[in-house]
Order: structure tokens, then sequence, then C-alpha cells
């Protein structure tokens, strides 16, 4: 006959060199953070995998653990137990815990963790600060994934086509060219593009910027009142500027492209620039909203 999952909490208690009444003591609090209390005396082969994760992680977390070893369990179940799951192991950290968390969930790296180790074929690839490391990853992954894409694509020999964007050159408040920055710098964009010799009409410029995961955080273009420079042949220069990067620690993207009367082209006319922004303090996510603290007395 199968074990219950009642004894199963003792038998892993016992695992742990428990006592039977530190068990007993720890038993009810275990049951109502997994939410399993109606079906705690079914076999555990009966469960779904979001009930047996849910049981396992109270189990793990329910009798204090001096040492705590956690991996993607935090993906399962709903957004209310996952929250919770996050709470206990952030009560653990407050406490002093160690906590091991291994995990490809690069947010939750960055909210629960100090420190990170990022391994690239079971060999260390950087050790670090959380936030850095992660950084570090994405901006890999992203590279990766770009040269993947670029060799997908066949080379073509002669001009480049017309509305194209020959390049774009990222600078700081000084002039100088770079491609990172901190956050609350500026950065400075110059867009050449190119409309072929014979090109009529209106020119414009269309510039969206991403995060890394692909979520676009701002899109702008060149309104049709305010023309570009010319540079002759049907070369034009634009200048876009962006004062006190709002931008927090991560690798972003800038989608350039060349447009005619505010008409956006076909999406493999796009020039793609990368660069990357570190942090000042502790926040962290997509952007630094302007805040303070009150000071209460």
């Amino acid at each position: 006959m199968p074990y219950s999952n009642s004894e199963n909490i003792h038998f892993t208690g016992a695992l742990m060199g428990l006592t039977p009444e530190e068990v007993i003591a720890e038993e009810d609090a275990i049951v109502a953070f997994s939410e399993l209390r109606e079906f705690i005396d079914k076999p555990v082969k009966t469960y779904s995998s979001g009930m047996y994760i849910r049981l396992g992680f109270a189990l793990t977390t329910g009798f204090n653990p001096s040492i705590l070893i956690i991996d993607e369990s935090l993906a399962v179940g709903d957004q209310p137990f996952q929250k919770k799951c996050t709470d206990r192991i952030l009560e653990f950290k407050e406490r002093g815990v160690t906590i091991v968390f291994c995990s490809h969930n690069l947010y939750q790296v960055k909210t629960l963790c100090e420190r990170a180790i990022w391994l690239r074929e079971g060999q260390e690839e950087a050790l670090g600060d959380a936030v850095a490391v992660v950084d570090d990853y994405t901006g890999h992954m992203r590279i990766e994934a770009d040269q993947a894409n670029e060799s997908s694509v066949q080379s073509t020999e002669g001009p480049l086509p017309q509305w194209s964007i020959e390049k774009v050159i990222l600078k700081d408040s000084s002039g100088l060219i770079r491609k990172s920055f901190v956050n609350g710098e500026t950065m400075k964009l110059e867009i050449i593009a190119n409309f072929g010799p014979a090109f009529q009409g209106h020119p414009g410029l269309h510039v969206s910027i991403l995060r890394d995961d692909g979520i676009i955080i701002h899109t702008s273009h060149t309104p049709k009142e305010k023309d570009l420079k010319s540079l002759g042949s049907g070369r034009y220069l634009g200048q876009l500027t962006i004062n006190k990067i709002p931008l927090l620690s991560g690798g972003y993207r800038i989608l350039a492209t060349a447009c005619l009367d505010s008409k956006i082209p076909k999406p493999e006319k796009w020039h793609t620039t990368h660069f990357t922004v570190r942090s000042q303090g502790g926040d962290f996510g997509v952007a630094r909203l302007e805040h303070h603290w009150r000071e209460l007395k």
C-alpha cells in the first residue's frame, strides 16, 4: 500500500534528522501552506505536477532548513502560490539562510539572488553580482541569436537598397561613441538613411527601442514638418537625443528604418543596433521612475 502524504511528511522529516515531535509541530503549517488539505491522504501518484510541486516546496521549506536548494519549482502553480513561495524564500534570505537557486527565470534570479554564476556547458562563464551576470547572459544569448539570423540570410552584392539605414551611431553627451551607458546619462543617436539618388517625397525615420526579450520600450518617428539634414545623393542624417536614460540594467536594441511620408516599410529593412545599460543603486525592472522616499518623523 502506498504511503499517504501525511506519512510522507513524517518520513521526510525523519530524513532531515527531526524527531517525531518536531515533525508533528510543523505538520499543520506544512499542509496549510501547500493548500492541499483535502487531498493530503491521497496517494502522491494521483497528484498533478502542480500539486506535487506544491507539496514538495511546502515540505522543503517547512522545517526551517539552514541551507535551501531550489530549482524551477516556482514556475509551477498559479500566480498567488508563486508569490507565496517567493515571499517565503525572501523571509529565509532576511534570516540569513544560505539559498542556492538554480533557474532560467532571469527575473527571479535578479529578485532572489545577490550573486549568481552562469554555467555554460558545465564551465563557469561568469560569477559575480546577480544583475550583472544576468545582463551578461542575456547579451550573450542575443548575440548568438543575431549571428544565427545573419547566417540564415544570403548576402547580396551590389549597392544598398533604397530606403535603407546605412548606420546608427550611439554617442554620449560628450560626443564619444559608446555601446554601454549608465541610467541617467544622455544617449544620442545619429542615423544615416539612404533613399537613393532619384528619391522624391518626404524622407522620414522610424525608431523603436526594445528590451532584449522583445518588449517594446518606446517608438518614435520624425514629424512630417521637420526635415532631416540632406547629405546629398539621397542620403539624410537624423539625430535623436534621449535625455536621462530611464532604462534599468539590461540589454536593449534599437530598430531603425527609413520611411516615406511616415509609411513604414517591410520588416527586413529594419536596421538593428544593440546597447546595454547599467543601473545605479539597487533598482531593477524595465525603467527607473522618478521617485523619492519621504522621511517620516
